[in-house]
């Protein structure tokens, strides 16, 4: 979904199968325009805070059990310069124009190498080198939460660091985790990741302060999203996209579909955009 809420950035394909493209649409379903058009396999459309530009990851299979990765920055309308960002997925904007993303991507294991950070088409900083996963930028762009053996914030200069979450609480199986970006709360104050209770014995949505107190378990599911005021959260439950609020009240099923993605809420808060196909 575009800032203002007019258009959609979508993925039409098979990304792993090559031949996925990125497409954009008017929030109506009307002006449908194909964006690329390649053997290679683009996915994660990521709108810049101005709705200028959009970034997407591609990769394109180099032999047996490798894969070359890479991301791409460019104009909605497919005119200007394309910045290439080298060994790149899963890019996220900050809201004054800077990106992290997962770098050094191995195109054998198709690990992530590090975590790096800069403006695009210029020199990109390395903040950590390990294989740590899914940055998410803080609403005011003074941390980055990401994913390694727990949940850890950085800074953007890569001088401070702080677990907020240790690794036996956050660990999770099933591919419902794999991709779950930590998502933000709209005032900066709270984080939702997906982790798995014991108690429980399933894979739940969690809600954290960003000084690691007040973890509490929200709902059943993954790939969860903050309504813009942050009054309501949706998420994928194993019954279909439900909505919920941050204290477990509110509990509604939208739908029975279980989308792969997380969902997205229009920026005005009264719709839930969300991607579903067969199988």
């Amino acid at each position: 979904m575009s800032p203002n809420g007019r258009r959609i950035a979508f993925v039409r394909g098979d990304e792993w199968g090559g031949g996925a493209d990125i497409w954009v649409v008017n929030a109506d379903g009307t002006n449908e325009r194909r964006l690329t058009a390649t053997p290679e396999g683009e996915f994660d459309p990521q709108w810049s805070p101005d709705g200028r530009f959009l970034s997407y990851s591609v990769v394109r299979p180099c032999g047996v059990r490798c894969d070359d990765w890479w991301a791409e920055i460019r104009r909605p309308d497919g005119t200007g310069t394309t910045i290439v960002v080298p060994q790149a997925r899963r890019v996220r904007w900050s809201r004054d124009g800077r990106i992290v993303y997962e770098g050094d991507v191995n195109p054998v294991y198709s690990d992530t190498g590090s975590i790096k950070v800069g403006r695009p088409g210029r020199s990109y900083r390395t903040l950590v080198k390990l294989n740590a996963g899914v940055p998410s930028w803080s609403p005011g762009g003074r941390w980055i939460a990401y994913r390694y053996a727990g949940l850890w914030l950085v800074s953007p200069n890569g001088r401070t660091h702080k677990r907020i979450v240790a690794r036996a609480p956050y660990g999770c199986p099933g591919a419902g985790c794999a991709g779950a970006t930590p998502a933000w709360s709209p005032g900066g104050r709270w984080i939702l990741y997906t982790g798995y209770s014991g108690v429980e014995r399933a894979v739940v949505v969690v809600r954290v302060r960003v000084d690691g107190r007040g973890r509490r378990n929200v709902a059943r599911g993954s790939l969860a999203a903050w309504a813009p005021r942050g009054n309501r959260i949706a998420f994928v439950a194993r019954e279909g996209l439900s909505v919920v609020r941050p204290d477990r009240r509110g509990l509604r099923l939208l739908t029975r579909m279980t989308p792969p993605l997380p969902p997205v809420w229009s920026p005005d808060g009264k719709k839930v955009y969300f991607s579903y196909g067969p199988g």
